[in-house]
């Protein structure tokens, strides 16, 4: 948090001092930000308000609910089988990103779109023999 603060100092006195800045006119609005209302403008607590207000991650969750490999060891660290089966749970599977066992280096949406379709083929060849009737009429009752 402070170095984020430090960063944020530093660049308004980039923008207060420098002449270029000067030049164009460039300049911090005073801006009560949603939150922080009752923070000093431009104090050091303001800005912690202010970066506690506005940070995120711009990434996916991901790996929030790990997949195991079925053995009796990974049952305790794992919330899914690899089937993407919620373990403990009948009926229910979480087919996303969440599931990795770890975060990928590789693009993410690439990996969660074939895991979608890895996910989708598992299921249609449990279930891809029941008709369509069959299926509404025994969706309360069907177990994944």
């Amino acid at each position: 948090m402070e170095y984020m603060i430090d960063g944020i100092e530093y660049i308004l006195d980039l923008i207060e001092t420098s002449k270029a800045m000067q030049k164009i006119d460039a300049h911090i609005p005073r801006y009560a930000f949603p939150g922080c209302e009752t923070q000093i403008f431009k104090s050091r607590s303001y800005w912690e308000c202010f970066v506690r207000q506005l940070v995120g991650s711009p990434d996916s969750a991901m790996s929030s609910c790990r997949m195991g490999d079925g053995s009796e060891n990974s049952k305790t660290t794992s919330v899914i089988d690899p089937q993407f089966r919620v373990l403990g749970v009948q009926g229910l599977r979480v087919i996303d990103s969440s599931s990795m066992p770890w975060v990928a280096t590789a693009n993410q949406a690439a990996i969660t779109i074939m895991m979608g379709e890895v996910g989708s083929k598992l299921i249609l060849d449990k279930w891809g023999k029941l008709d369509m009737v069959e299926r509404q009429k025994n969706a309360s009752t069907i177990v994944i």
